[in-house]
């Protein structure tokens, strides 16, 4: 059996495990469950579970925990969520409210399951150590070192940009200046040919008064 276990409270994730493996071990359950733990807002530990059917030989297979941080709830809070933890697996097994039991019921009642060597222990982070001066320095010039590769990144881009907008300007003026050539040779010709027939005519004295 598989427990994905999704765990977003700093209460031990292995100590949750345990304790939700060995309930769900009790009522001989077998399919794999998901699980997700997230803070409670009141001081007591709550859960919902899909429910099984046992006459249909379904069991439910997502069960939901809600547990009080430490500032928030009881320092321990092993028995209060042995005890969701139990009211809930009952659920996945298909065990309805108005079928429960007082260990179903009863938050003080201690599950079978529940044994001495299960603790429910609150993790804190560990806090980073103070920085050293030079710490501080070098993270300072690494900034630096990066503010500065951005910029000069950011010039080098601009600079490549427009020698790429000279460089097809160049080539449209090139473009222009064949066109302009050629149009001055083509008018060139013209011009010499009519040039010609100009002759031609004044010679016969065409243009005479």
């Amino acid at each position: 059996m598989k427990i994905t276990l999704i765990n977003k409270t700093k209460w031990s994730t292995p100590d949750l495990r345990k304790m939700i493996r060995a309930a769900l071990k009790s009522y001989d359950l077998k399919h794999d469950k998901h699980v997700t733990v997230t803070y409670a807002r009141q001081r007591s530990a709550t859960g919902r579970a899909l429910p099984g059917n046992p006459r249909l030989h379904r069991e439910g297979y997502r069960m939901r925990l809600a547990i009080p941080s430490l500032g928030n709830g009881a320092p321990d809070m092993r028995q209060d969520v042995a005890h969701v933890i139990e009211h809930e697996v009952a659920h996945l097994y298909g065990i309805g409210h108005r079928d429960m039991v007082g260990i179903h019921r009863n938050r003080q009642a201690v599950p079978d399951w529940l044994t001495d060597d299960m603790q429910l222990t609150w993790i804190e982070p560990p806090k980073p150590l103070p920085r050293t001066k030079e710490q501080v320095l070098q993270k300072a010039r690494l900034g630096t070192q990066i503010a500065v590769q951005q910029r000069a990144d950011k010039a080098r881009s601009f600079m490549e940009k427009h020698e790429y907008e000279v460089v097809k300007t160049q080539r449209e003026l090139d473009r222009y200046i064949a066109d302009a050539k050629a149009k001055m040779a083509s008018h060139e010709k013209l011009a010499a040919k009519w040039r010609k027939k100009v002759r031609y005519y004044e010679k016969r004295g065409a243009y005479e008064p």
